[in-house]
């Protein structure tokens, strides 16, 4: 096992509404909206049409040409129409399918539950055509035709377990029982069709449990690397943990590598064990706006009205933010959960002023200054609600954005730049684009100051005016950003 590591900067979140270990499976919905795109790659094709009655685990969509996994119906029942959704960011067009209300679902052919006598392109083939390929940010890399990297070019493969971010899905609830041995199998499967890639577990420091249940586990074969890290935010982010796991290697070593979760490692095996296409996710309801934090298995495509019609308080205006709760923007209860969902926050709507703030005690206030009594009651859970307490004014060169700024630049410098219409080498030099858009700058920024959204301002005019930037990966920095991110 690594000593516990860290990266300068980052900040611990301790919001009320965090999940409890508690699971309960969602019913069969009556209807479900089956987005055409999902995850990395891009949209593809409907294979069906209205009328046609499908079976659960079928596939409905799919572009043989482009590297997009497939998509399937996760519900059997007819085809009722094709549709668009209307996301923050763009149209997506979807198959509307009338349930029949059963659970059953069509496992994939080839499955193997002894995996060991499948081929390394079989593996590939069931993990493709179950759709799990296209999961997290990169997808997860196979030797298919296509592929922005291939399977056997991996050499580091990262997994992230370190739960950092405000609400993140309990690895007491993924790896309860036997999916924590099934978790391991997962790491197995996805060893073999990465052959050249050394593994890399990065797990919560403070589950020590958990750490010394992998370490003892893995000890003999020494199938991984077991790191356990500091859950400061953002210490999940795909670039931040490379860099915590790589070290000085990362610059070289960071196109060859992956960066997985632990739920899109379960899906994984359970793809090539049990035949089972991506139809589900396990899904945390995170924030104080539910009547209860609990994780749902939720059939894809199922409307998030249905979900909040049953678990959603009734008092009061509630503010709906898919995954992570700093980088991604609000939703309508109309759109469905798709294959990218993790955690569905419901933050209280709060435009209150309140009067001489400054004066008061702040036990439960969520802020990086010291001022307020929460700052000596660190494990006291912090109010969170979408109140910004004030309007934007004038930065007082506190500091705080540079302290917590994971990547070491100083967004406030940034930010007059770009306000100054400065747009030169000198943001270049500067940082601008070493940003990971963690958004964290903002939350801290006592003068209220969008600093995170005038820095990727600042990127998008010096790429309009032709100055060079480092390349994205394939599939973008974030596959879900297409639909949701701010």
């Amino acid at each position: 096992m690594r000593a516990n590591k860290t990266f300068s900067g980052g900040y611990h979140f301790k919001f009320e509404g965090y999940p409890r270990a508690e699971v309960v499976e969602m019913e069969i919905p009556s209807t479900v909206i089956i987005p055409l795109k999902q995850g990395c790659g891009n949209e593809v094709k409907p294979v069906v049409k209205q009328g046609d009655k499908v079976e659960a685990g079928q596939i409905i969509g799919k572009d043989a040409e482009g590297i997009a996994a497939p998509v399937h119906a996760s519900v059997s029942g007819e085809v009722v129409s094709l549709d668009q959704i209307k996301y923050p960011r763009g149209v997506v067009n979807s198959i509307v399918i009338e349930s029949d209300g059963t659970k059953r679902w069509e496992p994939l052919a080839g499955r193997q539950a002894d995996w060991t006598k499948l081929s390394v392109p079989q593996i590939e083939e069931l993990l493709y055509t179950s759709g799990v390929t296209s999961l997290d940010s990169q997808g997860i890399p196979t030797n298919r035709e296509g592929s922005p990297l291939s399977a056997r070019d991996v050499k580091h493969l990262i997994v992230n377990a370190v739960e950092a971010d405000p609400y993140n899905l309990s690895l007491t609830v993924l790896l309860a029982e036997e999916r924590l041995v099934q978790f391991l199998e997962g790491l197995m499967i996805l060893q073999k069709m990465m052959p050249g890639a050394k593994i890399h577990l990065a797990v919560n420091s403070n589950r020590k449990e958990l750490l010394a249940q992998f370490d003892e586990l893995t000890r003999e074969n020494q199938l991984l690397e077991l790191y356990p890290l500091s859950p400061k935010y953002p210490q999940g982010n795909d670039e931040v943990l490379m860099k915590a796991i790589l070290g000085g290697n990362y610059a070289n070593a960071s196109a060859a590598s992956v960066v997985l979760t632990v739920q899109t490692v379960l899906q994984a095996r359970d793809a090539v064990v049990d035949g089972k296409p991506l139809i589900e996710r396990m899904v945390a309801l995170s924030g104080p706006g539910w009547e209860h934090n609990l994780h749902l298995k939720v059939r894809v495509g199922t409307p998030i009205q249905s979900i909040t019609a049953k678990y959603l308080k009734k008092t009061g205006l509630q503010r709906l933010v898919p995954n992570n709760l700093l980088t991604n923007v609000a939703i309508s209860d109309l759109l469905p959960v798709d294959r990218t969902f993790d955690n569905l926050n419901a933050i209280p709507e709060n435009t209150n002023r309140a009067l001489f703030s400054f004066l008061r005690l702040g036990a439960k206030k969520s802020s990086y200054s010291k001022a307020f009594l929460s700052a000596a009651l660190p494990m006291l859970e912090k109010t969170c609600d979408t109140n910004v307490h004030g309007e934007a004014r004038a930065c007082i060169f506190c500091g705080y954005c540079e302290e917590v700024c994971p990547v070491e630049i100083i967004p406030h410098l940034l930010d007059k730049y770009v306000k100054s219409n400065i747009i030169d080498e000198q943001l270049i030099r500067y940082g601008i684009f070493s940003c990971v858009e963690c958004n964290l700058c903002s939350y801290v920024c006592p003068s209220k100051i969008h600093l995170a959204w005038n820095i990727k301002a600042g990127q998008q005019m010096l790429i309009e005016n032709e100055f060079k930037q480092p390349q994205p990966a394939q599939c973008g920095k974030d596959a879900f950003a297409f639909h949701f991110a701010g």
